[in-house]
C-alpha cells in the first residue's frame, strides 16, 4: 500500500502525514522514519520490514521528498507490487499530477491551497487595506495563519528583487513577472523595505512568543499600518 501526501498546501500536506504516523503509533504499527536515504537504506529497512511482518510486527514506512530518485522509485515499485506493507511518502509542494505519473495507483492525498490565496497575495500594496483584510480574513478559515505567513513574506521578497532588477525565480513566466513588476511599482522602495522588515520581526515575535497577538492578528495590524 502507498500513500503519498503532496500539493502546494504544504503545511496541511505535512500534517496530515504526520496525523498517519501517530495513527499507526495508536493502532500498534510501529513508524520507520526514513527522511534522508539512500537506494541502499531503504532498500535494507525495506527488507527488514517485510521479515518482521512474518512473526506479525507490523510496520511501515514514512519517507520524505525522494520520488524525484529514479532509483529509490524503482525500490518502491518493486517493493508494493510483491508486498502489503505501508509506506507513506510526504514531498514538499509536488502536484498531483506528477505523483500520479509516477505512481499511477497509489492512493494521493493532495492538499491544495485556496486560488483565493493568489489573489490575497496580488492585492498586498498600498491603498488597498480593506480588500486585504477581506481576503485575509476569508482565508483564515482553510489556511494556517503561519503559512499565510510564510506566502507574505515570500512574496514581498519577491517584489523587493523585482524592485531592484535582480533574479528571483528561474521558473516564472512572463506573465508572472510583468504581474510583480506591477505590484512593485505600487510602493516605494522605503515602505516596502520596512514592511519587510516588521514581517520578519513579527514572525520571530509569535514563534517565540514576545507578541500578545497571533499570527493572523498580528498580520491585520501590519496590514492597517502598512497598507493605508
Amino acid at each position: 500500500m502507498l500513500t503519498i501526501y503532496c500539493g502546494n498546501n504544504t503545511a496541511e500536506s505535512r500534517k496530515l502525514f504526520a496525523q498517519e504516523r501517530r495513527k499507526c503509533e495508536t493502532s500498534g504499527i510501529r513508524p520507520i522514519d526514513l527522511p534522508d536515504m539512500n537506494v541502499s537504506i531503504l532498500q535494507q529497512a525495506l527488507n527488514q520490514a517485510t521479515f518482521a511482518s512474518l512473526f506479525q510486527d507490523s510496520s511501515a514506512l514514512f519517507l520524505e521528498n525522494c520520488i524525484g530518485n529514479k532509483a529509490i522509485r524503482s525500490v518502491i515499485q518493486e517493493h508494493i507490487q510483491q508486498t502489503s506493507l505501508g509506506i507513506f511518502i510526504w514531498e514538499d509542494g509536488m502536484a498531483d499530477r506528477d505523483a500520479k505519473k509516477y505512481f499511477p495507483l497509489a492512493s494521493i492525498r493532495a492538499c491544495m491551497l485556496p486560488m483565493t490565496i493568489w489573489k490575497f497575495l496580488d492585492s498586498i500594496y498600498p491603498s488597498n487595506v480593506a480588500q486585504v483584510l477581506r481576503i485575509h480574513n476569508e482565508l483564515q478559515g482553510t489556511v494556517e495563519g503561519a503559512f499565510i505567513m510564510h506566502m507574505v513574506i515570500g512574496r514581498i521578497k519577491e517584489l523587493i528583487l523585482v524592485l531592484h532588477a535582480l533574479p528571483g525565480k528561474s521558473n516564472r513566466a512572463p506573465w508572472q513577472e510583468s504581474k510583480l513588476k506591477s505590484q512593485a511599482k505600487r510602493w516605494k522602495e522605503g515602505h516596502l523595505m520596512q514592511f519587510h522588515k516588521k514581517l520578519g520581526e513579527i514572525a520571530f515575535g509569535v514563534k517565540t512568543g514576545d507578541i500578545p497577538y497571533s499570527t493572523s492578528q498580528a498580520l491585520d495590524i501590519l496590514f492597517c499600518f502598512y497598507l493605508q
